[in-house]
């Protein structure tokens, strides 16, 4: 009988254990009782920017149309450098497969990487 009790108190106190996990996970992200807030009225999505705000990085539009001359026969080169969680993938995958080359690059199945010759 002690062994039973003993093992019911473990039940009980694993299950407390569980539910008080689960609530502090849960919990914050669901109205569990608590009387939800109305977001204030004066809540602007898109507020209008600081006029003493600067930016960082400013770039003409004049040098946003300038054209360059790619010699992609010669010395010049494209360096793409890869950034973590940045889109970085997606944009690689766009040079390899919509950069009109003479021979295309050879990208197999499975693999992250392209052999991209010149």
């Amino acid at each position: 009988m002690v062994e039973r009790a003993s093992r019911f108190v473990l039940v009980v106190a694993g299950s407390a254990c569980f539910m008080l996990i689960l609530y502090q996970y849960a919990g914050p992200g669901l109205s569990l009782g608590a009387p939800g807030r109305a977001p204030p009225d004066d809540l602007d999505l898109f507020p209008t920017p600081d006029p003493h705000y600067e930016r960082k990085y400013y770039f003409p539009v004049r040098e946003l149309q300038r054209a360059l001359r790619f010699d992609m026969k010669g010395d010049d080169v494209i360096v793409f450098l890869h950034i973590q969680k940045t889109g970085g993938t997606t944009f690689g995958r766009h040079l390899v497969q919509n950069v009109r080359l003479e021979v295309p690059c050879d990208c197999r199945p499975g693999q992250k990487k392209c052999t991209c010759h010149r």
